[in-house]
C-alpha cells in the first residue's frame, strides 16, 4: 500500500499483461473503469475488461524504434505499432496534440482523445539574480539514449566555439555507459572536452540549481510526449531551444517561452546563439515560460483527468 493505493506487480515486461487480466476479471465487480497505461505493448484491456477502459498513452514510439532497438527488432515494431494500437483502441488521454494526431493517422477518432498537460512538481519560482544567471551556459536534463540525440546539443556547442561564441552544456542524466562514454569522445574529438559538463543523475534541488543559472534548456530528440525538462526549467525562468519534433513543439511555444528550430546541430547553434545574444528577447521568453508554467499544477491535471474517467463511466 502507498499513500492508500494498492500496487500490485506480477510478471516481466510481457507476463505481466496476462496477471493484470486475469486480476481484473476476478475482480471486475470491485471496479468502474480501467486505465490502461500503454508504454510500446499495450495491455489489450478492451479485449478483455468487464468494465468501461481509458486508454494513457503518453506518446507513440515511432521514430525511437528505429534508435534504440537493434535494427531487425525496430523495423518490426515500428511496423507494427499502428496495428498493435489500432486493436487497443479506446477511449484515450495524451499528453499533447502531437500524440493526439498520432492516434488519429492510427484509426482513433478525435473525439475519443481527450489531451491533458502534464502538471509540475515545482512551483514557478521569481526571476534568479542577473548575478546568478549565466548566459554563457546551456543545459540539457534527461536520459542518455540515442534518441534523445544529446551529441547534437554538443556539436552545436562546437558549432558556436567556430563561429567565436563560447558557450558552455551542462548534461545532467543517466544513461548506458557506451553512451556516455560516446558523448565524452564526441566532445573531445570536437576540442570542446572544457565546455561540456557531465553531472550524472541529480536531485531536484541540484538540477533547478543547474537550470536555474542556465541561459537556456536544450532538448534535442527526435520524439518526446512532452518534455518535462521544458517545463520544469520555465518554471525557473528558463526558455527552451528545442528540436521542431513530436512533443518538444507542444511544452514549447516557439516565440513565447522558447524557441523551436529545425532538427540540426547547426540550426540548434543558431538558436541558442539567438536567445543569449539578444538580452530583451531573452527577458521576454524567460518570462512567457515562467507565465505558462502557472497553468501547468497537479491539481488541474488530476481535476481534468478525474473528470474524464467519470465521463467515460457515465457513457456506458
Amino acid at each position: 500500500m502507498l499513500e492508500g493505493v494498492r500496487v500490485v506487480r506480477r510478471g516481466g515486461a510481457v507476463l505481466t499483461r496476462v496477471h493484470a487480466a486475469l486480476f481484473a476479471r476476478r475482480r471486475s465487480a470491485g471496479f468502474d473503469v480501467i486505465v490502461e497505461e500503454i508504454n510500446t505493448l499495450p495491455y489489450w484491456a478492451r479485449l478483455w475488461s468487464r468494465v468501461p477502459v481509458m486508454l494513457c498513452i503518453h506518446q507513440i514510439a515511432g521514430e525511437v524504434w528505429d534508435w534504440e532497438a537493434p535494427r531487425g527488432v525496430g523495423r518490426i515494431g515500428r511496423a507494427s505499432e499502428p496495428f498493435l494500437l489500432s486493436c487497443a483502441r479506446s477511449s484515450a488521454i495524451v499528453l499533447s496534440d502531437s500524440t493526439k494526431h498520432d492516434l488519429m493517422r492510427f484509426g482513433y477518432a478525435p473525439a475519443q482523445i481527450l489531451v491533458i498537460a502534464p502538471g509540475l512538481s515545482i512551483a514557478p519560482r521569481a526571476a534568479a539574480a542577473e548575478q546568478e544567471r549565466n548566459y554563457k551556459r546551456v543545459a540539457y536534463v534527461g536520459r542518455l539514449a540515442p534518441s534523445k540525440r544529446v551529441d547534437h546539443a554538443i556539436k552545436a556547442i562546437a558549432e558556436l566555439a567556430r563561429s567565436g561564441t563560447e558557450m558552455h552544456l551542462d548534461i545532467v542524466g543517466r544513461g548506458p555507459v557506451a553512451v556516455k562514454e560516446s558523448l565524452k569522445r564526441e566532445a573531445s574529438r570536437l576540442g570542446i572536452t572544457g565546455q561540456v559538463v557531465f553531472h550524472d543523475f541529480l536531485e531536484a534541488e541540484a538540477r533547478d540549481v543547474v537550470l536555474g543559472r542556465a541561459a537556456a534548456v536544450v532538448m534535442t530528440s527526435v520524439r518526446e510526449g512532452w518534455g518535462m525538462s521544458v517545463t520544469e526549467a520555465g518554471a525557473l525562468g528558463t526558455p527552451s531551444v528545442v528540436y521542431r519534433c513530436p512533443g518538444l513543439v507542444d511544452s514549447t511555444i516557439d516565440g513565447v517561452t522558447g524557441i523551436v528550430v529545425d532538427p540540426t546541430p547547426r540550426a540548434l547553434a543558431q538558436g541558442i546563439g539567438l536567445l543569449t545574444g539578444d538580452h530583451a528577447l531573452w527577458s521576454r521568453l524567460s518570462e512567457g515560460a515562467r507565465i505558462r508554467t502557472r497553468e501547468l499544477t497537479w491539481e488541474r491535471t488530476s481535476t481534468e483527468f478525474e473528470a474524464a474517467l467519470q465521463s467515460r463511466v457515465d457513457a456506458v
